[in-house]
């Protein structure tokens, strides 16, 4: 009876063992079918059609062997019932335990060919990507799954593991080809820089073994005014077209060659044509000793900027200066062509313009000046001094700057200087010149105030002492007739001996008038007059200011509308005529310079009428005449200017989109418009002077009246229709 009892005891020990064995199965199973998918509620990234039945068969196998296993064990038991079931227990484990490190090897490599499908799929958008991998370690969480914690863990961190490194293998493929195809590019813009300094070096010498005959060479052919206007060189060396010409622009940086050579060099700035905002990056070089009258300027194209090729980018708004054989360029801004993205920059450039050199980015050290534009700068001895300008933050809302530095040239290194006593306010597009350690500033413009879109143009002049402390500013008041309070203007010395004595030419004064709408009402409009008078600032004593050009200072009759317009216009009381052509158009942004004996100026913007901006790419040329007496010189100008360059056809055009109407109106008023907008060809007769078509500003007034009215009626309407409704809601409350 003892051992009977004892039997049965064992038997029913391995009764229940068995049933502890088959809740294992059925949970393993149960979670070999959830593991391989991503989730019980079919978001799986991948079907699970394909594993779980090879998972389901493994699960077969092994449970037949346990069966067996557990038969054979049962056999065991009854022949030698006195041995104790808890002796087989460790077996067990042991078993379990083996099984469970088999089927984490087939998930992880599972999920790691799960993992490459998903990289691999071209069609699986990058965000998908990252949403599944989430998804996945969110289901293989420890905190998720408590009770197989060290299993969760260890797959937690393989998935982690696998997805650095296929992130790493794919990066390391696409640096690899991107590195390639950098150097295919920077291959191939060398072949071409290459290509057309031997096309030049062949064509100079053809040239001069044709002089050494004695041959006549033959004209040039005639070329397409596209071909002449827009021609294209890339890399250094003389231009492959004679037509070659900068494009128009404004806010650019013209630089004089001050080695003995009389050349100019010409980088950067804008151009808006009523539609798109566009910023140059190229770099042109004119021989100002070879301009001849009725030939085609020789300008020379010596840099664009090229992909995996060192420059600076495209830019405005920055500043340039020479010294000892290199051109530097500092600073600026840059925007796309719609102004949705903006950037400062604050990076400093270096450039021989000797052939076969390169730009070099320098890096400089110190206390380097923030991203900024608008700012001035000048050349002191062995240093560059830097004043004021503007920085916007990612709102575009602009900080204007009153900080003052100076950067060491031969070691490229910046300093902030203290300012002691007064300083000036903070401002941008100042006038910034230096002579010996002094360093004058005129004008420029600020914020009414902080924040604010209204500007306050400035007509002060300072004066900054340099020393190894700082520097020490003074207040200077002018005698004679200034230019007022303007903005834009730009400046040149007289010569390089006297870089206190400048010439002031052109900006533009805002002025407030009042204007009659169509309707009788009378409102305030803004009118921009654009200048292009000359003056002298003498600051080699007591600063003076002198007229030049005009002699006289014309009586302007500002009229009642707003817009722009044109000073000498104005001053002639009438549209065009001969005299006005005898005059570049009166403008703000360009730059001027001394060469020749005569006063240069080239480029700018201006406004012609209400909403319609012009930028000009236009060179004039004014004859100076200068006589020393004893120590000081007297300086006249001739009364005719002569046009060297006319404007070209790209800068009278113009895309109006400012006040596009419907179908329907302009079918009223007969208007017919281009697509995407109203072209408007600026008419330039004479080349300098702009007119606008025959009636087209009483054309766009009738035009916007009639859009006030439109738009009148239409909220009539909306008025009466809410009113209608409304009493309908009422008349149904009640009756309800």
């Amino acid at each position: 009876m003892p051992e009977q009892g004892k039997g049965r005891k064992a038997k029913k020990e391995i009764k229940e063992a068995n049933t502890g064995k088959l809740e294992k199965r059925q949970a393993r199973r149960a979670n070999a079918h959830r593991r391989v998918g991503l989730g019980e509620d079919g978001d799986a990234a991948y079907c699970a059609e394909n594993v779980l039945p090879a998972k389901e068969e493994e699960t077969e196998e092994e449970d037949e062997k346990e069966e067996a296993a557990e038969e054979d064990e049962g056999e065991k038991v009854e022949e030698e019932s006195d041995a104790p079931a808890k002796e087989e227990v460790p077996q067990i484990e042991a078993t379990v335990e083996a099984e469970d490190d088999e089927e984490i090897k087939d998930i992880k490599r599972t999920l790691r060919a799960q993992l490459l499908a998903w990289a691999s799929d071209g069609s699986l958008p990058l965000a998908e990507q990252k949403r599944l991998v989430r998804q996945l370690l969110a289901q293989w969480h420890p905190d998720k799954n408590r009770h197989i914690a060290q299993v969760a863990t260890n797959i937690f961190q393989f998935i982690q593991e696998e997805v650095q490194r296929i992130l790493a293998q794919l990066r390391a493929e696409v640096g690899s080809e991107e590195r390639k195809a950098a150097e295919a590019k920077q291959r191939q813009a060398q072949r071409a820089a290459e290509k057309s300094a031997k096309a030049s070096a062949l064509e100079a010498s053809r040239r001069e073994k044709q002089q050494r005959r004695g041959e006549v060479e033959e004209p040039a052919p005639d070329v397409a005014p596209d071909a002449q206007e827009w021609s294209l060189v890339v890399g250094h060396g003389p231009a492959t077209c004679a037509y070659l010409r900068p494009w128009p622009r404004s806010h650019f940086s013209l630089t004089r060659n001050v080695d003995g050579r009389d050349d100019i060099l010409l980088f950067g700035g804008e151009a808006y044509d009523g539609r798109e905002l566009t910023f140059y990056s190229d770099l042109y070089r004119l021989d100002m000793g070879s301009i001849e009258s009725g030939v085609p300027l020789p300008w020379e194209k010596l840099y664009s900027a090229v992909p995996s090729l060192p420059g600076p980018e495209a830019r405005s708004a920055h500043q340039a200066f020479y010294w000892q054989g290199h051109l530097y360029i500092f600073g600026g801004e840059w925007s796309s062509r719609d102004q949705k993205r903006y950037r400062q920059f604050q990076d400093l450039w270096r450039l021989s313009p000797a052939p076969g050199k390169r730009w070099e980015r320098l890096e400089a050290g110190g206390s380097m000046p923030s991203p900024r534009s608008g700012h001035r700068m000048a050349v002191v001895g062995d240093y560059g001094v830097l004043y004021g300008g503007f920085s916007e933050d990612k709102k575009r809302r602009a900080s204007y700057l009153d900080d003052f530095y100076a950067l060491h040239l031969p070691s490229h290194t910046w300093r902030l200087l203290p300012s002691e006593r007064c300083s000036p306010k903070a401002r941008a597009g100042c006038l910034l010149f230096a002579a010996a350690s002094s360093v004058f500033l005129y004008g420029g413009s600020r914020p009414t105030r902080k924040g604010g879109d209204t500007l306050q143009v400035l007509e002060d002049l300072w004066c900054a002492k340099l020393g190894r402390a700082g520097a020490v500013w003074e207040q200077l008041a002018t005698q004679g007739e200034g230019p007022g309070r303007r903005s834009g203007m730009c400046h040149c010395p007289l010569s390089e001996k006297e870089p206190l004595r400048r010439l002031v030419f052109g900006g533009v004064a805002d002025h407030r008038v009042a204007s009659t709408g169509a309707d009788g009402t009378k409102r305030a409009a803004e009118l921009a007059v654009f200048h292009q008078d000359i003056f002298l600032l003498d600051c080699t004593g007591t600063p003076r200011w002198e007229r030049l050009w005009p002699r006289l200072a014309p009586a302007l009759e500002l009229p009642a509308v707003g817009g722009g317009c044109d000073a000498y216009q104005l001053a002639l009381r009438g549209p065009t005529g001969e005299a006005a052509r005898e005059a570049p158009r009166g403008r703000m942004a360009a730059a001027c310079l001394v060469a020749q004996g005569s006063f240069w100026i080239f480029g700018g913007a201006c406004e012609s009428g209400p909403k319609q901006e012009v930028t000009l790419d236009d060179l004039w040329r004014l004859p100076l005449q200068m006589e020393r007496k004893d120590d000081s010189v007297e300086v006249s100008c001739s009364d005719r200017w002569e046009c060297v360059l006319p404007l070209s056809d790209r800068a009278t055009v113009w895309f109006d989109d400012s006040d596009t109407d419907s179908e329907e109106e302009e079918a009223e008023q007969g208007i017919s418009k281009a697509p995407g907008g109203t072209l408007v060809e600026v008419k330039n007769p004479g080349g300098g002077v702009l007119s606008k078509k025959q009636q087209k500003e009483e054309q766009k007034r009738q035009r916007m009246d009639l859009k006030r009215e439109r738009q009148a009626e239409k909220c009539e309407e909306k008025t009466a229709k809410r009113d209608q409704k409304k009493e309908k809601q009422r008349q149904h409350a009640k009756q309800s």
